[in-house]
C-alpha cells in the first residue's frame, strides 16, 4: 500500500513538473501558423536611397497567407494597389513573401519582394527587410488592427527615431506634457506637440521644436494590441518625401542583461537593406554577427550595445558592419515587452537611419 501511494506521488509530482513549464522549454515556446497571418493590417515602409522615403498603407490577408487587397501611398511618389501576394510564416515566426502591386500614375506592375522578417511574440507586429517599387529597398512594419482602446493607453515614455531621436511623455492629455529630441550632433532640444487616440486605434499628432530651424511633422498611425508600439506616417516640413516610423513605449525597468540573447537585426542601408543576427551578452557586447543583404552580399557583425540610463532606458553603442562602415547609435529604447528594439544611428558621414530588432 506505501509502495503504490509512492508511485502516485511521484507521478503527480512528475505530471506537475512537466505541464506546469518546468520539464520543457517547449510548452513556453511561440508556435506560429497561418492563421496567425489573417486580418487587416496598417502598414509603414522606410528606407533611403539617394535620400530618405517613406510609405503608409493597409492590406489585407486571409488565413492561408494570401494578400486579398491593399493600398499604398508612397509619399511624394506613387501610389499602389496590391493585387495579389503571398505571406509565408514558419513555426518560429520567420516571415518570407512577395506582393504583386499595380502603380497607377505610370501604369505598370511590380512585385514587392519580402526578404525575411519576424512576427513579435504576441503576433500583432512583423518587421521585415524587403524591396519596394522603384527599386527602393529598406524596412517595413505590419501591425494588426483591433479595436477597443482608451487614451490612457498612450500613457508613459515613447521614444521615436526620426532624424536624430525623440523623447516624448504623454499623461491621459492630448498634449504631449515633455518632449526631448537628441540631434545626429549629440545636441538635445526641447519640443512640444500633441497625439490622440481613437477607440479603434488610430492615431493623430504633430511634433515641432520652440526654437531651432523650420521643422513640423503632422502624422497619423496605429497602435497595437500590446499598446507599446505605434506605426506613424505623415508629412515633414524639412524634405519632400514624408515620414514613417516606428514609435515604442519605453519598458520601465532597465536593466542591462535585458539585451542579453538573440535578435534578429534590420538596417536601410543606402539603396538597400541589410538584416541578419545578433548574439549580444549581458554587457551589451556582441559576441557573434551575420549579415546578408538583397545582392547575396554577406559578412559578419561587431559592435556593442548597452543601457547607457537605468532610469530612462537609453541606449548607445555601434553596430558594424565591416571596417569601412559603422553606424554610431544616437538614441533608442526597448519596448515595454522587451522583444522589439527602435534605434537611431548615424553613419560616419553623418547621416541617420533607423535600425530595428526584434528578440527571438
Amino acid at each position: 500500500m506505501r509502495t503504490n501511494f509512492r508511485l502516485i506521488l511521484y507521478y503527480s509530482i512528475l505530471f506537475l513538473f512537466i505541464f506546469s513549464g518546468c520539464g520543457s522549454t517547449s510548452v513556453s515556446k511561440k508556435i506560429f501558423s497561418d492563421f496567425d497571418l489573417a486580418g487587416s493590417w496598417d502598414f509603414i515602409h522606410f528606407g533611403r536611397m539617394s535620400e530618405q522615403f517613406g510609405s503608409y498603407g493597409s492590406l489585407d490577408i486571409n488565413s492561408f497567407g494570401f494578400v486579398t487587397n491593399g493600398i499604398v501611398n508612397n509619399f511624394g511618389v506613387d501610389i499602389q494597389k496590391f493585387t495579389n501576394g503571398k505571406f509565408n510564416i514558419s513555426n518560429n515566426g520567420v516571415v518570407t513573401g512577395s506582393i504583386d502591386a499595380f502603380l497607377a500614375d505610370s501604369n505598370t506592375y511590380e512585385k514587392l519582394i519580402i526578404y525575411k522578417g519576424n512576427m513579435i511574440g504576441d503576433k500583432d507586429l512583423i518587421i521585415y527587410s524587403a524591396s519596394f517599387d522603384l527599386g527602393r529597398k529598406g524596412i517595413g512594419v505590419l501591425l494588426k488592427k483591433k479595436e477597443s482602446f482608451f487614451m490612457n493607453d498612450l500613457n508613459g515614455e515613447w521614444i521615436l527615431p526620426l532624424d536624430g531621436i525623440f523623447t516624448v511623455s504623454i499623461n491621459n492629455v492630448p498634449e504631449i506634457i515633455s518632449c526631448s529630441y537628441i540631434t545626429p550632433s549629440g545636441d538635445t532640444l526641447n519640443c512640444f506637440g500633441s497625439i490622440s487616440l481613437g477607440s479603434d486605434g488610430y492615431i493623430s499628432g504633430n511634433l515641432q521644436f520652440e526654437n531651432y530651424k523650420p521643422f513640423k511633422t503632422d502624422f497619423n498611425g496605429h497602435i497595437n494590441s500590446g499598446k507599446d508600439a505605434l506605426i506613424i506616417a505623415g508629412g515633414i516640413s524639412t524634405r519632400f518625401e514624408g515620414i514613417s516610423a516606428l514609435m515604442l513605449k519605453k519598458t520601465k525597468e532597465f536593466p542591462q542583461d535585458i539585451l542579453k540573447g538573440n535578435w534578429n537585426i534590420y538596417i536601410p542601408t543606402a539603396g538597400d537593406t541589410c538584416y541578419g543576427t545578433l548574439q549580444i551578452n549581458e554587457s551589451g557586447l556582441v559576441l557573434k554577427g551575420e549579415w546578408t543583404d538583397s545582392k547575396n552580399g554577406s559578412g559578419f557583425f561587431t559592435g556593442e550595445i548597452k543601457i547607457t540610463d537605468k532610469e530612462h532606458g537609453n541606449i548607445a553603442g555601434f553596430i558594424s558592419v565591416s571596417e569601412l562602415i559603422s553606424y554610431t547609435i544616437i538614441g533608442g529604447g526597448i519596448n515595454s515587452s522587451g522583444d522589439i528594439i527602435s534605434l537611431s544611428a548615424k553613419d560616419k558621414s553623418g547621416i541617420p537611419i533607423m535600425l530595428l530588432m526584434v528578440k527571438t
